[in-house]
C-alpha cells in the first residue's frame, strides 16, 4: 500500500500567510517550513509528515502545513538565515514554537502535542 500523499500549501505572499495563520476562530494548528529559494522547502521531512495523518483522526482539519518562501514574507525573513530546515508552529494565530533542522522525531513530537483536540461530534 502506498504511503498517504503529503499535502503542503505554498504561501503565495504575506496576506496569504497572514490569513492563513492569524485568521479568527482558525482552530487548525500550522506547521511552516521556512526556506530560501536557493534551498527549497525541505523534501526529508515528506515521509515523517505523511506517517501523521493516519494517526491523527481527522489530521487535515486540526494541522495543515505550509511552505513559505521567506522572501514573499518578510516577518519570516529573519527565520532563513541559513540553509538548514526551519519549522515554525503556530496555534490560535500565536507562533508557539521553532525546530531548526530536519529532525523528524522533534517534529513529529510537536505536532502530537501541538495539535488541538478533534472535533466533537454533535
Amino acid at each position: 500500500m502506498a504511503a498517504p500523499k503529503v499535502v503542503q500549501t505554498a504561501v503565495t505572499d504575506e496576506e496569504h500567510f497572514k490569513s492563513l495563520v492569524y485568521a479568527p476562530e482558525e482552530p487548525r494548528l500550522f506547521v511552516v517550513d521556512v526556506f530560501t529559494a536557493p534551498w527549497g522547502p525541505c523534501k526529508i521531512m515528506l515521509p515523517a509528515f505523511a506517517s501523521l495523518a493516519p494517526l491523527i483522526d481527522d489530521f487535515e482539519e486540526r494541522c495543515q502545513l505550509l511552505t513559505a518562501d521567506a522572501a514573499l514574507v518578510p516577518e519570516l525573513n529573519k527565520h532563513s538565515a541559513t540553509s538548514r530546515p526551519k519549522f515554525l508552529f503556530y496555534k490560535d494565530g500565536a507562533l508557539v514554537k521553532e525546530i531548526t533542522g530536519a529532525d523528524a522525531p522533534a517534529v513529529t513530537k510537536a505536532i502530537f502535542s501541538l495539535v488541538p483536540d478533534a472535533p466533537r461530534p454533535s
